[in-house]
């Protein structure tokens, strides 16, 4: 009876390990493309986005203003931020396919 605990102990840490090792490297991937994201595409985009919209607006009216009030309300910066997300992740996903030899065709 000692014997099959262990053996179930046994096989459930390294089941747990591996899993963890896993859920780590997930955790690690995205929390980086979500900086790079953010600080690499999301921000400057927002800042151009925003001085293009205040710059149509100067002539008098206040189009620019209601633009840029406009792109926070409809969330504009978290869909963008949701489209680049998954481009690159696709992107590296499949990189890591390549470089590991795996059919990188799904």
């Amino acid at each position: 009876m000692p014997a099959i605990i262990a053996a179930l102990v046994s096989a459930l840490r390294i089941m747990f390990m591996a899993k963890m090792g896993l859920m780590a490297v997930k955790l690690l991937a995205f929390l980086g493309l979500q900086f790079v994201t953010h600080k690499y595409a999301i921000g400057p985009l927002l800042s151009q986005l925003t001085a293009y919209a205040t710059a149509a607006g100067s002539a008098g009216g206040d189009f620019g203003a209601n633009l840029v009030a406009w792109m926070g309300v409809l969330n504009f910066d978290r869909a963008i931020s949701m489209v680049i997300s998954a481009y690159s992740t696709r992107a590296t996903i499949m990189q890591a396919k390549t470089f590991l030899g795996l059919s990188a065709s799904t």
